[in-house]
């Protein structure tokens, strides 16, 4: 089955955009922040926060590349930044250290 080009660099462009934004692993993320709002809260911070995404993956697609000539960056030198603050994540998760944000004390324990 042979594609129009059109139609595949649309499937790898929204998989690529699937992979940044991660919809799946943020619902968790978004349920324990939320546990103590009601429903109608949540929907509202639901809707702005997809929106506030929208807009700077937008930004980032249209004047990405005006804003990183703009600032002096290479596209190598920004992908070497990103690759080096993934590895210190990982670094950072191998460590397993806790971090000290929005814990109780019986979270803590």
């Amino acid at each position: 089955m042979n594609f129009p080009p059109e139609y595949m660099l649309f499937v790898k462009s929204l998989i690529g955009v699937l992979a940044i934004v991660n919809p799946l692993g943020a619902i968790p993320i978004f349920l324990a922040l939320s546990s103590d709002r009601t429903s109608a809260e949540c929907r509202k911070i639901a809707r702005s926060s997809a929106f506030t995404v929208a807009v700077v993956l937008m930004i980032a697609i249209w004047a990405g590349d005006t804003i990183l000539i703009f600032f002096g960056i290479s596209l190598s030198a920004f992908s070497c930044g990103g690759g080096l603050l993934v590895l210190l994540m990982g670094i950072n998760m191998l460590h397993a250290k806790q971090s000290h944000v929005r814990h109780t004390p019986d979270e803590a324990e």
